[in-house]
């Protein structure tokens, strides 16, 4: 076991805190969310595009690995266990909103709200959002997030190739639709 106040820096004391913390130890838990939230509110942000969901999504996807932490046994790497839960929390924070009633803003607001982000990051993610579904699981756990292709295909119940060839088409459509994106940013920018 590490030493209290070593920062883990491998896959396998991550795996080390998980098995502290499930046996009990709160600094375990503790030192295992500091390493891993980065990974968990990136993908929340990949889905979902909105930083204060995405920072709801991870609150409680750590409620819940508090909460189940006990049941964790260790036949999946710590990551692909996080992941599963966070995709629970995301169907049912998305679930959710679809039943909420939208909300109205004044146009001043949506602009004032549309110039927080910046413009490649937003058409990053409105290209994402034009993926099938299992092709932007499959690129965002692995490219963003950084899962390797295994503890991908884990967390969505497929195999390790179905990741790979889906990572490999979602790349190929991605490249395409920003081909097409490309030359009306440049245009704009040109103005």
């Amino acid at each position: 076991m590490p030493a209290p106040g070593d920062k883990p820096d491998t896959m396998e004391s991550v795996e080390i805190l998980a098995q502290a913390a499930r046996k009990g130890d709160r600094r375990a838990f503790e030192r295992l969310a500091r390493e891993c939230q980065p990974a968990v509110w990136r993908y929340a942000l990949s889905v979902v595009h909105d930083q204060e969901l995405a920072d709801e999504i991870a609150q409680e996807t750590w409620a819940r690995a508090v909460r189940s932490i006990k049941r964790f046994r260790g036949d999946s790497a710590v990551t692909t266990w996080l992941i599963a839960i966070e995709r629970r929390v995301i169907a049912d924070v998305l679930e959710a909103l679809r039943k909420r009633p939208p909300l109205k803003a004044d146009d001043d607001q949506v602009v004032a709200e549309a110039e927080e982000f910046p413009s490649a990051s937003v058409e990053i993610g409105v290209l994402l959002n034009d993926l099938p579904a299992e092709m932007r699981d499959a690129i965002v756990l692995t490219q963003v997030v950084g899962l390797p292709y295994e503890e991908a295909a884990t967390a969505l119940g497929v195999k390790t190739g179905t990741v790979k060839s889906r990572v490999f088409r979602a790349r190929e459509l991605l490249v395409d639709a920003y081909r097409e994106v490309l030359p009306a940013r440049e245009a704009e920018e040109a103005t």
